[in-house]
């Protein structure tokens, strides 16, 4: 290994201390402003150079894993380009080694966490450059002397930084301190880019098992609702005509008539209990008629029943099977909150498709909420809420939820538009169903 550079113990004037301080900044933003690792790591190394006055820069990303050392070299681009023009122009696949943890310095920096002032650049390659190639290398970039810092983490080394410096930088003590925090800033943006890519890693599984299972969830109630359509349903009307046969007979023993009066009665409630259980379940509208008439049905039905006076207003169009499903299910879902909690008056339910989007609200005039206080206490109907938001997002789409004290909610969706949807045809295709449904 050659020879330890002599240090300097001057402190930098301040014009330089502020403009260090600076750059530490930028760089320890440098991971939320590049989407790409490499990217965040050359910025890195650009601003240490500026700010030691290095003539070049360069990092190693290190792993060590079953007792071997692996690394990907990245340069500072002036510091690739130098390179190559002197002569040391290895080919891509070189820049991803192996490193000899007996011969190679950046390894004992590595291991030992330590930082470290060499003279000799073919400390830094060894055993995979030529020593007297990398020495004319040196000698044509005025390489003088070489700082290497480990990149720490919470105790953890995830590489090493080096800054090269000619004749003009004599190696100084606040050097390799700025180094240090060089090292920190770029260990820091490699955690980061790992947690992040960690944490897209574990929402796509959630959101993937989430989709699995409302797929799943959509299958096993079209089950049954098959299974109550073909067998109880089948079976109830079955019984109902075995029970007006008997009422038709014109002798029956005194007493006997009205029980199967009563009887035919109950079997008729049996049947129309079974097919509101259907409709609860997935209405056969849904898949036939589209999303739009069938909560236009569904909203002149609630207004019957409740009273409230339900304003609804929607362009004619069909989507996706899956898209319809869960923009049902949302809309259901805010309107069962309105009739369960808002004690409104009148509601109004819009769904519309501006250019490459869709639209869908569920406004209110009842006694509203504030949701940031209702964030905070576990409530039931929160389960409600999430499932709207959890369907919202598998659609690419985002879900609003504004409502104040007294003033009423609105609950606004808007989702993507799937790219094959032809709102031209759509409409037509919805006349049409619904022409042949009457």
């Amino acid at each position: 290994m050659g020879r330890v550079g002599s240090l300097q113990t001057e402190p930098p004037d301040l014009t330089r201390h502020v403009a260090t301080l600076d750059a530490i900044e930028r760089a320890m933003c440098a991971g939320d402003c590049y989407d790409d690792l490499d990217d965040a790591l050359r910025s890195i190394l650009d601003v240490c150079a500026e700010a030691l006055g290095c003539a070049y820069s360069g990092l190693m990303v290190l792993d060590m894993h079953d007792g071997e050392l692996t690394g990907r070299l990245i340069l500072q681009p002036k510091t690739t380009k130098s390179l190559c023009s002197a002569g040391l122009q290895p080919p891509v696949a070189q820049w991803l080694l192996q490193l000899d943890l007996t011969q190679s310095l950046v390894a004992r920096v590595f291991l030992e966490h330590r930082t470290r002032v060499v003279s000799c650049l073919h400390d830094l390659t060894r055993p995979h450059w030529d020593a007297y190639a990398v020495h004319l290398v040196q000698r044509s970039l005025g390489i003088t002397s070489i700082a290497l810092a480990p990149m720490l983490t919470g105790g953890e080394c995830l590489g090493v930084v080096a800054a090269a410096f000619d004749k003009a930088q004599a190696v100084a003590e606040w050097h390799l301190t700025v180094l240090r925090l060089f090292a920190r800033c770029a260990a820091a943006s490699i955690k980061h880019a790992d947690l992040s890519r960690t944490l897209v890693d574990r929402e796509q599984q959630v959101s993937h098992l989430l989709k699995a299972t409302i797929d799943a969830q959509e299958r096993e109630r079209e089950r049954i609702c098959l299974e109550i359509h073909d067998g109880v349903t089948q079976t109830l009307a079955a019984a109902h005509h075995y029970v007006q046969v008997v009422d038709s007979y014109p002798q029956l023993p005194e007493g006997v008539r009205p029980h199967i009066h009563r009887a035919g009665t109950l079997v008729r409630t049996a049947i129309r209990e079974a097919r509101e259980l259907i409709a609860t379940l997935r209405p056969a509208a849904l898949d036939t008629l589209g999303l739009v008439v069938t909560l236009r049905n569904e909203m002149e039905d609630l207004g019957a029943q409740t009273g409230m006076c339900i304003e609804f207003e929607a362009d004619e169009v069909r989507f996706a099977k899956a898209t319809e499903t869960a923009l049902y299910r949302i809309m259901r879902e805010a309107v069962t909150n309105v009739t369960k909690h808002a004690r409104a008056s009148r509601v109004a339910v819009r769904v519309k498709q501006a250019r490459d989007r869709i639209l869908v609200e569920v406004q209110d005039d009842g006694v509203g909420f504030d949701p940031a206080a209702e964030a905070r206490q576990p409530t039931p109907h929160k389960v409600g809420l999430l499932s709207m938001r959890k369907r919202v997002e598998l659609l690419g789409g985002a879900l609003t939820l504004v409502s104040r004290p007294t003033e009423g909610t609105l609950v606004r969706v808007e989702v993507p538009l799937p790219a094959h949807s032809s709102p031209a045809v759509e409409r037509v295709a919805v006349c049409e169903v619904a022409e042949e449904a009457l």
